[in-house]
């Protein structure tokens, strides 16, 4: 019986440590490449002024979501996969702002000029 409790005990144990050793490093890495996409887009005259500004915001809102996630010092495997789900999310609505043709008369003049 006591072999039972401490086999359940160490089970949790290793759960409990596992879900609190998440590495956020792969979510500061695709912040850090989203914004520079995004930048990149602004200033080749990809993204109309509307579309970056929505963007940067999107970026903002993600930020604030990783803050309040790392509010109490650790993540859990609920709250990091909600980030890399609007990540995700933010990637596919940059790609799509970036090549819909639309596009910042003003900047792609400049970079030609």
């Amino acid at each position: 019986m006591i072999k039972f409790a401490l086999a359940g005990l160490s089970i949790a144990f290793v759960t409990a440590t596992t879900a609190a050793a998440h590495d956020v490093r792969p979510i500061g890495r695709a912040q850090a490449e989203q914004l520079s996409a995004i930048e990149q887009g602004h200033k080749n005259g990809q993204l109309t002024r509307r579309e970056y500004r929505d963007l940067v915001a999107e970026q903002a809102r993600i930020a604030d979501l990783r803050r309040q996630a790392e509010r109490d010092g650790r993540l859990t495997g609920r709250e990091v996969r909600s980030i890399r789900h609007a990540q995700h999310d933010a990637a596919h609505r940059i790609a799509a702002e970036r090549h819909d043709r639309q596009v910042n008369i003003w900047r792609r003049w400049k970079a030609r000029h």
